[in-house]
């Protein structure tokens, strides 16, 4: 008969919850440079040189990066979930 492996149980669901967290971390660090790049267009006033204009862009691109990273998370985390923790166990 099929029965669950508490052992693999309990290490998904561990698995489980510190992707949750990452994701959780990522987030407040692309919404960290999303405050930042506001601040830096607030105090340049749209009139930014070309050092200026680079910090923007990388920070943008960090984000972006930090996008695409939270979506791969996102998906892996959906094969962590489809994993089996059942196992055949003979009857005796």
């Amino acid at each position: 008969m099929w029965s669950v492996n508490n052992g693999k149980d309990r290490v998904k669901l561990l698995i489980i919850s510190d992707v949750n967290s990452s994701i959780t971390n990522l987030m407040e660090s692309s919404n960290c440079i999303h405050e930042i790049i506001s601040s830096l267009d607030r105090t340049l006033g749209g009139t930014s040189n070309g050092i200026d204009q680079r910090l923007i862009g990388e920070c943008k691109m960090a984000q972006v990066e930090l996008s695409k990273a939270i979506e791969r998370i996102l998906n892996g985390q959906q094969y962590i979930r489809n994993l089996e923790t059942k196992e055949w166990v003979d009857d005796d």
